[in-house]
């Protein structure tokens, strides 16, 4: 892992680890270091060393954004642990009224008959094709979608 930020000013980032805790009714059930730049990454080893100690994995673990992904959600469904941990965009998509009402983002497309998407300079999007998400380990796809024609838009 790597620092995010360059305390030295001179681009050149440093070497850093990540701490992870369990904690079970106040007391540290757990702890763990690795070198991952996210919590995201460092949540299953986390669980499969509680698992390892204890014999069972967590009923309820909790977690805040930073761990939630989709990895780490069909992780706890498949090891019986209700998920209380939060998707990474889960304030902004929730709360920041600019960025839900965006009508760029292509959640808010609109829908032809046929169910093509439609931008607002109403080109049509078609689908082209599925394709799986890198470093998913669930198998997970991706739809991408190629509008017909953006030429002489103001938006590209």
């Amino acid at each position: 892992m790597r620092l995010k930020c360059d305390y030295m000013g001179n681009d050149q980032l440093l070497p850093a680890y990540n701490l992870q805790a369990a904690i079970c009714d106040e007391y540290i059930a757990v702890i763990d270091v690795k070198s991952y730049a996210s919590d995201m990454e460092c949540f299953v080893p986390l669980m499969e060393k509680f698992n390892r100690i204890y014999g069972h994995y967590p009923k309820y673990p909790v977690a805040d954004a930073g761990y939630g992904s989709y990895n780490n959600y069909l992780y706890c469904e498949e090891h019986g642990m209700e998920k209380y941990m939060k998707f990474t965009m889960y304030k902004k998509e929730t709360t920041d009224k600019k960025y839900h009402e965006n009508p760029y983002r292509a959640v808010n497309f609109a829908k032809d008959a046929d169910g093509n998407l439609i931008c607002p300079n109403g080109q049509k999007f078609l689908f082209k094709r599925t394709q799986p998400v890198k470093y998913n380990k669930y198998g997970r796809t991706k739809e991408l979608y190629e509008c017909e024609s953006c030429e002489g838009r103001p938006h590209k």
